[in-house]
C-alpha cells in the first residue's frame, strides 16, 4: 500500500495547519513529515485520525499502483493549481512512464514535469526541453488546458532566459489560445488565467512599459477578490512592489514587499518569501 503524502499536505495547507496542529494528539510532528515527504506507511488509526481532522476520505490518499494513468496526472495538475508543487513533484516521481503513452498522455507528462522543473528547481534548462517536448507533441483530439499550460510554461521559462524575443511570443500565443477558445471551460480556467496575467506583467515590467504591468496586476488581484481566491496573490503583490520600486515609489514598494511577505509566510510559501528577502536586502530596505 502506498500513502499519497501530497494530498495530505495539500489538505492540511488548505486548513492552515502547521505539522504539529494536525499531529495534535494523534501521533508525532516527524510522523506527519514522514507521511508528507516519503509517503511513508502508518498504522490505519493513525492514518484515519489525520483524514478526519483533514476532512478527507482515506481512500483519496492510498494508492495502490504507481502506473501512469489520467488520472494521476489529473491528480498531478490539482496540486500543481493548488500551488502545492511539491506535492506535484512527488506523484510525477511515483508514476512509471512507458512505450504504451498515448500522444496526449506525453504532452501532459512533460508539460506538468516543466512545471516543476521551473517551479521547484529553478532548471531552466531542463524545464525548455520538456514544454518544448509538450508543445510540439502531435495534437490529437481536442485542444486542452495542458497545451495553454505548455505554451505559457514555454514563455515563462525563456523570460527567465532573458530570451525576450522566445518568451513574448509564447506568452502572446498563450493569450491567443485563451481568446481564440472562450468554449474551453475548464475547473482551473480561473488559475490560467492569472498565471498568464502574472507571465504579461512580468513580462510588461522588463520592457519597462511600467502602466501596462500595473494594469495587468491590477486586473489580477480584481480576478482574486471577485472569485475569493489566494492563488499566487503573493507573486501579484510582490511583483506590485516591484513596479513601484521601478517608479522610485519608496512606501508603495514597502507596503507590497509587506503584504506579499506576509501571505507567503501565512501559506508557507519558502521559496517566495527566499526571493523576497533578497529584493529587501538587495534594495537595502526595511519592512515590517
Amino acid at each position: 500500500m502506498e500513502i499519497k503524502g501530497a494530498i495530505i499536505r495539500s489538505a492540511r495547507l488548505r486548513k492552515h495547519l502547521s505539522q504539529a496542529n494536525l499531529a495534535a494528539g494523534i501521533c508525532t510532528q516527524g510522523t506527519v513529515s514522514l507521511l508528507e515527504k516519503h509517503d511513508q506507511c502508518v498504522s490505519m488509526d493513525i492514518l484515519y485520525a489525520v483524514c478526519l481532522r483533514l476532512n478527507i476520505q482515506p481512500q483519496e490518499v492510498i494508492c495502490q499502483s504507481t502506473v501512469l494513468t489520467p488520472q494521476r496526472l489529473q491528480d498531478a495538475l490539482i496540486l500543481f493549481m493548488q500551488e502545492d508543487v511539491d506535492g506535484c513533484a512527488q506523484i510525477l516521481s511515483t508514476i512509471r512512464t512507458g512505450a504504451g503513452m498515448t500522444a496526449t498522455i506525453r504532452r501532459q507528462y512533460f508539460t506538468l514535469s516543466g512545471l516543476v522543473a521551473l517551479a521547484q528547481q529553478h532548471n531552466l534548462t531542463s524545464a525548455i526541453s520538456l514544454f518544448g517536448q509538450a508543445v510540439n507533441e502531435e495534437q490529437v483530439g481536442e485542444w486542452d488546458i495542458f497545451r495553454l499550460l505548455a505554451q505559457l510554461g514555454y514563455g515563462c521559462a525563456h523570460f527567465r532566459k532573458n530570451a525576450m524575443t522566445q518568451a513574448d511570443y509564447y506568452i502572446r500565443s498563450a493569450r491567443m489560445s485563451i481568446e481564440e477558445r472562450p468554449q474551453l471551460h475548464h475547473p482551473y480556467g480561473l488559475e490560467s488565467n492569472l498565471l498568464l496575467l502574472l507571465a504579461e506583467g512580468e513580462l510588461a515590467l522588463a520592457q519597462w512599459n511600467y502602466e501596462r504591468a500595473a494594469m495587468l496586476v491590477h486586473e489580477g488581484l480584481a480576478k482574486l477578490r471577485a472569485n475569493g481566491k489566494l492563488f499566487i496573490i503573493d507573486r501579484f503583490l510582490f511583483l506590485f512592489a516591484q513596479i513601484s520600486h521601478a517608479m522610485g515609489q519608496k512606501q508603495e514598494t514597502a507596503h507590497y514587499l509587506d503584504g506579499a511577505l506576509w501571505l507567503a509566510t501565512l501559506r508557507e510559501h519558502d521559496d517566495m518569501k527566499r526571493r523576497i528577502s533578497a529584493k529587501v536586502k538587495e534594495w537595502q530596505m526595511s519592512i515590517c
